[in-house]
């Protein structure tokens, strides 16, 4: 009787905890407008990239839900309160989800982006490029895009482009499916094309085989038995040819992919090109752009046999 009656004093001076009140989950009905995706894509995303949801905690999100608050973050970034709002959760669990989902999604990008990188993958690729677009001995398309992004505290004039804002130089290759093969994401906006591609891994890996296989790129870059450019400028049918399909089928489809503006014939595309040939010049050897403009040469033969 005694204990009770300490129990039941003690009761009355303790702090009960409030029962938790999580906010109402809201059902997303139009998922193409609001999260730029189809229904069945978000829950295949979040069956590819998210481990099954264990928690049984009341106010615990479903994984579809947090790869829902991630699509929907993308499409409004950098305004978490409008994302909570929109989703029906706390403008912290649009933080935390952001960040766990990207984790998740970029612990597995090996397993999506993946370049041919060996003998069998690139005889592989060379097949399927041949058989699409006519082009022998080629095993992806190479173009770069600039991010726009807010200024940075430091470092910050490192990032103005050549036309004057804040970018990330984002490099990037695709396979005939226009899927990406591979993608650097690290180079400030300041940093020409020319310049990323030369310290790029891929570079290593396609430049090793000699000739054997090589990437198509647009004229901001310096030719090489690795790497071939458009005709600048075409001299005759069969050069027109050959720049007609690697700048609208080829290049296009990278640029689409980029979000980017291919135009073969624009005058950015002829400064830039200008601008890379000053750094292939310091860069690339000439029997190295020799070697390259032959094997541009003898493609031009194979296409038209």
């Amino acid at each position: 009787m005694l204990v009770f009656s300490l129990v039941s004093a003690m009761a009355m001076f303790m702090q009960v905890r409030k029962m938790k009140v999580y906010p109402k989950r809201r059902r997303i009905d139009n998922c193409k407008q609001l999260l730029r995706i189809e229904n069945d894509s978000i829950d295949f995303l979040a069956s590819q990239f998210l481990p099954e949801n264990i928690e049984t905690r009341g106010g615990a999100l479903s994984s579809r839900q947090k790869m829902e608050i991630l699509l929907r973050y993308f499409g409004d970034p950098g305004f978490q309160s409008g994302v909570a709002e929109d989703m029906g959760v706390h403008r912290s669990t649009v933080t935390k989800t952001v960040n766990y989902v990207m984790d998740c999604i970029t612990a597995r990008a090996d397993e999506w982006i993946h370049f041919p990188a060996t003998p069998v993958e690139m005889n592989e690729a060379k097949i399927l490029w041949r058989r699409s677009f006519q082009m022998p001995t080629v095993i992806g398309a190479l173009d770069c895009t600039h991010v726009e992004i807010n200024k940075p505290i430091l470092h910050g004039d490192e990032y103005i482009n050549r036309k004057g804002y804040d970018t990330i130089n984002v490099q990037a290759t695709c396979n005939t499916a226009e899927q990406f093969t591979s993608i650097s994401a690290e180079w400030l906006g300041s940093v020409h094309d020319a310049s990323i591609w030369r310290t790029s891994p891929i570079r290593g890996i396609v430049s090793q085989n000699d000739g054997a296989v090589c990437l198509l790129a647009d004229s901001g870059y310096g030719i090489s038995p690795w790497l071939i450019t458009p005709f600048q400028p075409p001299r005759n049918g069969l050069e027109r040819h050959f720049n007609l399909i690697q700048a609208r089928e080829l290049l296009h489809n990278v640029a689409k992919h980029l979000n980017d503006v291919f135009d073969f014939n624009n005058e950015e595309n002829e400064q830039k090109a200008v601008e890379g040939a000053i750094v292939d010049e310091q860069q690339e050897t000439r029997a190295t752009k020799a070697r390259g403009i032959q094997k541009r040469n003898e493609m031009i033969q194979l296409i038209n046999e």
